[in-house]
């Protein structure tokens, strides 16, 4: 937490620093994700033909102040032009989502605070002190990161307080066979699912990433460290790669169970509870290489010789004294050849994290989709979004060594 000049702008003729902009942007993110529907499930028919088919759809929201309501609205044409039309709403509850909404919000006010002190708002001595500052946005942070990671494997067994549905895991197998079966009975439909997360969820990942992401700059790589530009980068796709490992890779809908795939285990959520099992040793294994790239980088840019030629300013200067100067030209091609050759081993555990990954998505997932359905027709399975966000972090590693200048 070293002392840094801030960054200012002018607005309206007054300086702000930078630094109140970035905080504004995680705190209207956030506001955004609460007005959005955390869990978001829809299945649309479109008719392929005036006669058995099905024209219409079948959604759900759930919202983190704990509404919940699933809604048919659809149009049956029968045989010989009639049409039967099917419209619902059932309402439920789901009071326990107000606990991270109730999170949600504390971060929100603590970045509120971050923004006023940096404002100049609040002259509180405490709170205007920099460890303080350092702490407050440090608490906020966790807040995100551990919300995030809770929700999404809590969220399956929270009760929808609709009777004929329960649990959220059961009401998301229960829309995928409704749609299936009537698009099994009205066979002249074509059906598109979306069973994965809600678009408030995905924006307060977003958000929580790029929170995760700032904190770790300013606070580490851009002051203790003081890295140069490249390997901030790299670090930042370290690290976030280790993180989003805590996500779900995949989730399926697989009869009345509902699958989800982590990098160590498999969860299955029926109506009676949850079964756990080892996960795919593919995940597993590239589980450990991105926990040995963090390692790797950590030991690199704190232990290993190439901490030296790897910081924002340059190892050698005119203005070190000249025995200075002269012991730092005798270690420079050590430190160098550390330097390649952690870089280069970054880059070649990336390369195998993603091929692992591949295998562990083609041959196993892969094989299970087609099974299901393809062949049997009982399921339907999709990757994650932090799953694609994790893939480009790990192919950004593999080809970030192209990068000419270090």
């Amino acid at each position: 937490m070293g002392a840094v000049p801030k960054k200012m702008v002018t607005v309206l003729g007054k300086r702000v620093p930078v630094i109140v902009f970035i905080y504004l942007s995680i705190v209207v993110v956030l506001v955004v994700s609460l007005l959005l529907p955390w869990i978001s499930l829809v299945v649309a028919f479109h008719p392929e033909h005036p006669e058995l088919s099905v024209d219409g759809s079948i959604t759900a929201r759930v919202y983190l102040w704990g509404k919940v309501y699933v809604a048919c609205n659809y149009i049956i044409n029968e045989i010989g032009g009639s049409k039967q039309e099917v419209a619902s709403i059932d309402y439920g509850s789901a009071t326990i989502l107000w606990s991270f909404f109730a999170i949600i919000v504390v971060a929100i006010m603590l970045y509120v605070i971050l923004i006023l002190t940096e404002l100049g708002k609040i002259k509180t001595p405490f709170l205007t002190k920099t460890t303080t500052q350092f702490y407050i946005e440090t608490l906020a942070v966790v807040l995100l990161m551990v919300t995030a990671i809770i929700f999404v494997y809590l969220h399956n067994i929270i009760t929808t307080g609709i009777s004929e549905v329960g649990n959220l895991g059961a009401l998301k197998a229960d829309i995928f066979q409704d749609g299936r079966q009537l698009r099994d009975i009205y066979t002249h439909t074509s059906v598109s699912w979306s069973l994965s997360w809600g678009p408030g969820y995905i924006i307060f990942v977003l958000s929580t990433l790029y929170a995760l992401a700032i904190y770790i700059d300013r606070h580490l790589f851009s002051t203790i460290l003081n890295l140069s530009t490249y390997w901030r980068l790299r670090g930042h796709f370290v690290i976030l790669s280790y993180y989003l490992m805590g996500f779900p890779i995949a989730e399926a809908v697989v009869g009345q169970y509902y699958y989800t795939w982590t990098p160590l285990l498999t969860i299955i959520y029926t109506r009676e509870g949850v079964g756990v099992e080892w996960a795919n040793p593919s995940f597993t294994i590239m589980f450990i290489i991105i926990a040995i790239m963090a390692i790797v980088y950590i030991l690199g840019v704190t232990v290993f010789p190439l901490k030296y030629v790897i910081k924002a300013e340059p190892f050698i200067t005119l203005a070190l004294p000249d025995e200075e100067i002269l012991r730092r030209h005798r270690i420079l091609p050590i430190t160098l050849q550390w330097k390649r050759n952690i870089d280069i081993l970054l880059s070649i555990l990336s390369f195998l994290a993603i091929a692992i990954f591949y295998v562990g998505l083609v041959r196993g997932l892969g094989r299970l989709l087609i099974i299901i359905y393809v062949i049997e027709k009982t399921g339907i399975l999709w990757t994650t979004p932090t799953a694609l966000i994790l893939t480009v972090c790990i192919i950004a590693q593999v080809v970030l060594i192209l990068k000419p200048t270090k």
